[in-house]
């Protein structure tokens, strides 16, 4: 069995992919993987190295940290709802600050006026919350112009969307399933679900049709 990649740090701590280490500026980030001679990309709660080993905020090079670190700590209860949050965001967890930036459906600040529209400038003193996600809708799957057979129905990260007699699952980013039928003749009211949760089943009262 191949040994995993690692770095000997100066201070003889030894770090792997998965580790925790502590940069010179004090900076906790993750390994996300290693190489035998060489260090590709680390992925932080915040931002990734470049495929140069920089890292454009808290890091000059990937050989800045110095020191291994544990884990951080679980992420705290009252950080799990991200529309509820109510402490400044330099004391949040670094899950919860990671998830704030990846919020698709907009950011509030708290401000003297309450509650206003944040341009995400993410300031340690400032306290911020998620605006709710938008309703879900649902697309429209033309049913009865699909044959009997086409049970299930579900969309690609790509868009495309396929139907399925049986057996469906994910793998990676595309759904997998028997007998797979591309839907992309017909046209009709999308949804703005995550791709991930467009799975449909046909409705228990169907009519029959032609593909």
């Amino acid at each position: 069995m191949t040994e995993q990649p690692k770095m000997i740090l100066p201070n003889g701590d030894v770090l792997r992919a998965g580790d925790w280490g502590v940069t010179r500026e004090g900076k906790v980030v993750q390994v996300s993987r290693l190489r035998t001679k060489s260090f590709y990309p680390w992925e932080t709660s915040e931002e990734a190295y470049d495929n140069a080993g920089r890292y454009n905020r808290y890091c000059e090079s990937v050989f800045d940290i110095i020191a291994r670190a544990p884990a951080l700590s679980p992420r705290p209860e009252d950080e799990m709802d991200l529309t509820a949050l109510c402490k400044p965001f330099g004391l949040l967890h670094e899950e919860t600050q990671a998830a704030m930036k990846a919020w698709p459906h907009g950011i509030e600040a708290f401000c003297s006026f309450g509650w206003r529209d944040s341009n995400s400038s993410w300031l340690s003193s400032l306290t911020y919350r998620a605006k709710p996600a938008p309703a879900a809708i649902r697309a429209t799957i033309p049913w009865e112009f699909l044959v009997s057979d086409i049970q299930w129905v579900a969309m690609d990260e790509d868009g495309s969307w396929y139907g399925f007699f049986d057996s469906v699952y994910l793998d990676g980013n595309v759904w997998c399933g028997d007998e797979v039928h591309d839907l992309s003749p017909f046209t009709f009211p999308q949804g703005n679900e995550h791709w991930t949760e467009t799975l449909q089943q046909r409705p228990d009262t169907r009519t029959e049709g032609s593909i």
